[in-house]
């Protein structure tokens, strides 16, 4: 419910002529972004499953699984996704209606 209006006010910083390569720019991202969120998640779930484990050593393979999945869902739904948020927040500038008018009047060379 967030990514299209956020690519479209993403989007919507560049000139027309260079909506095509922002929008590819931005699939790239998701991609990326997507393959680094799941490493970072099974990098926190593992991190979390073995200091379980060490702490509690008599725990059974259930009670270590849940606590790794607990360390992977703290960490992505509390600091890790809201302070992304918050640094990408800072850089969502003003729609500039101005420079668009005046590349849409300038005459190219065909």
């Amino acid at each position: 419910m967030v990514t299209t209006p956020l690519q479209t006010n993403a989007l919507n910083q560049l000139p027309r002529e260079l909506f095509a390569d922002g929008s590819a720019a931005m699939n790239t991202l998701n991609q990326v972004a997507g393959a680094c969120g799941t490493a970072i998640a099974i990098t926190i779930f593992t991190a979390g499953q073995h200091n379980f484990a060490i702490d509690f050593p008599a725990a059974s393979q259930l009670e270590i699984l849940a606590a790794g999945i607990k360390y992977a869902f703290y960490f992505i739904t509390g600091t890790g996704i809201s302070i992304i948020g918050l640094i990408c927040s800072f850089f969502v500038k003003k729609d500039n209606k101005e420079a668009d008018k005046v590349i849409l009047n300038t005459k190219k060379p065909v």
